[in-house]
């Protein structure tokens, strides 16, 4: 009995595999996946520019006050804030009341005077 099992088995798997040679062997123009897609490109090399924002703050190297060197009330002010200034230039007009007031009395109490 085991031997007609086995010759059972063998047959069964005989025509097991007969059977996917059969299919396997079919005729290919039909089936099969499709072929696929390529695409080209031609690269060509050229400038890239770059930038990148970033924040910040920014401090002056140099600072300079700008201040009159006599006591009065400003009148005006003959200088934009952040242009430069040469040595000698008038930067303010200072009001001359005071100056004056302080002239007349000095000449008027003078000892000197005749």
């Amino acid at each position: 009995m085991k031997n007609n099992f086995k010759a059972g088995l063998i047959t069964v798997a005989l025509f097991l595999v007969t059977g996917l040679l059969l299919i396997s062997c079919g005729d290919k123009k039909s089936g099969g996946p499709p072929m696929p897609e390529v695409a080209v490109i031609t690269i060509q090399t050229q400038p890239v520019v770059t930038t990148t924002e970033l924040p910040g703050r920014t401090s002056a190297k140099l600072i300079a006050e700008v201040r009159p060197q006599v006591g009065g009330i400003i009148q005006k002010r003959f200088f934009t804030e952040g242009s430069s200034v040469g040595a000698g230039q008038a930067l303010f007009q200072i009001d001359p009341a005071l100056y004056k007031a302080a002239l007349s009395n000095a000449i008027c109490s003078c000892p000197f005077r005749s």
